[in-house]
C-alpha cells in the first residue's frame, strides 16, 4: 500500500489537510511524510485511520479539533525549544505543578493525547520508535515469552493497542496517575483492540501491587516526566522476573511543557538503566538532527529519542 491507496476521505488525510490549512509551516514536513514509499508505514496509517475515525465519530470529536490539538503540540514544543536553547534547562521542574497544570486538565490532556497520536505517524522519530516497539514485541511473541504484561502511563494508547493485538493470550495491567489519561486510553483500546481483558488502575506504579513478576513492563515517554527517574527504573526492575523484560523509551535534550528530567546524552540514559539494575539487550537511538556527527551530540545539545529492551542485570535467562 502507498499513500495513493489511502482513501482521500480517510480521517487521517482529512486531519492532515486541516493541519496544513491552519498551520502552513507544517506543509513541507507533511509533504515529506506523504511522499514516503514504505508500504508497511501506509498499512499502519490506514489501520490507525480506520479505528481513529470510529473513535472520533463515537465521541463526537471533530477533525478540526484534532488538527488544533496537533498544532498546539507543535507550537508548545517550539516555544519550549526556544527557551531551552537560551537557558539549557527545561522550564518545568516540579511534578506536582505539571500534574496540576497538565495531567489533571481535561483540555490539556486531550490536546496532548490527540496531538501525539498524529505525531506518531507525522514525526520521523516518533514513528521510528513506534516501528521499533512493534518489531520488538513481535519478536517477544514469536518466542512465547509474554503471558503477563504491565504498561505504565499509556498516553495515547496506541502502543497498548498494538500489544493487545500481539499478545492475545496475555493478562494486561495498565497503571496511570491521571484519571483523564486513563479514560482516554480506555477509549482507544475500546476502538483499536476491542474484546480484550485489561485491568486499568488509577495509581502511582510505586504503590501498585499487581503481578509478582511481569514478563513485560512497558513504559513509553514517561521517565522524562519525573523528578526522580532512577527511582522509577528501580521500581520497574523489581517488577520483572529473571526471564522478564522492560521496554522503555525516553529522550535527551527534548524540551516540552511537561518534561522535567533533562538527560543530556545517550550515555546518561544508559547510566541510569545500569544503575537501576537493568542491562540493555538492544536499543534504538534516533537523533532529530541526524546530520550532526555523533561525537558532537552532547556539546551541541542534539535532541535524541531513545528506546531500549532491557532485562534484569545478571539474571539467568532461558
Amino acid at each position: 500500500m502507498t499513500q495513493q491507496a489511502l482513501r482521500p476521505d480517510a480521517v487521517f488525510m482529512r486531519i492532515v489537510d486541516a493541519i496544513q490549512a491552519r498551520n502552513p509551516l507544517q506543509r513541507k514536513m507533511i509533504a515529506s511524510v506523504l511522499a514516503r514509499p514504505d508500504p508497511v508505514f501506509w498499512q499502519r496509517v490506514a489501520s490507525f485511520s480506520e479505528h481513529f475515525e470510529q473513535l472520533l465519530a463515537k465521541h463526537g470529536i471533530a477533525v478540526e479539533k484534532v488538527a488544533d490539538c496537533y498544532n498546539k503540540l507543535c507550537k508548545d514544543m517550539l516555544l519550549e525549544q526556544i527557551k531551552f536553547r537560551k537557558t539549557g534547562r527545561y522550564s518545568s521542574s516540579s511534578f506536582a505543578e505539571v500534574a496540576q497544570r497538565v495531567y489533571h486538565s481535561e483540555k490539556e490532556m486531550e490536546a496532548m493525547v490527540y496531538g501525539l497520536a498524529m505525531s506518531q505517524f507525522l514525526w520521523r522519530n516518533h514513528y521510528g520508535l513506534f516501528d521499533y516497539f512493534i518489531d520488538t514485541i513481535g519478536q517477544l511473541e514469536a518466542a512465547g515469552k509474554v503471558k503477563t504484561y504491565l504498561e505504565i502511563g499509556p498516553g495515547h494508547g496506541l502502543h497498548l493497542a498494538e500489544s493487545l493485538r500481539t499478545f492475545s493470550q496475555a493478562h494486561f495491567d495498565v497503571v496511570d496517575i491521571s484519571a483523564i489519561s486513563l479514560g482516554l486510553s480506555q477509549r482507544v483500546v475500546a476502538e483499536f483492540a476491542p474484546g480484550h481483558d485489561v485491568d486499568f488502575h488509577l495509581k502511582d506504579v510505586r504503590e501498585f501491587v499487581g503481578g509478582s513478576a511481569y514478563d513485560l513492563v512497558v513504559i513509553n515517554e514517561v521517565i522524562e516526566h519525573l523528578e526522580d527517574p532512577l527511582s522509577m527504573m528501580r521500581t520497574i526492575a523489581g517488577l520483572i522476573g529473571d526471564t522478564g523484560h522492560v521496554f522503555l523509551t525516553t529522550c535527551a535534550n527534548a524540551p516540552s511543557v511537561d518534561h522535567i528530567w533533562l538527560y543530556d546524552s545517550v550515555e546518561a540514559m544508559r547510566a541510569h538503566i545500569a544503575e537501576a539494575g537493568l542491562e540493555i539487550i538492544h536499543e534504538k537511538v534516533l537523533p532529530v538532527e541526524d546530520h550532526i556527527p555523533r561525537e558532537e551530540w552532547t556539546e551541541r545539545k542534539v535532541e535524541i529519542n531513545y528506546g531500549a529492551l532491557c532485562r534484569r542485570a545478571g539474571a539467568k535467562h532461558v
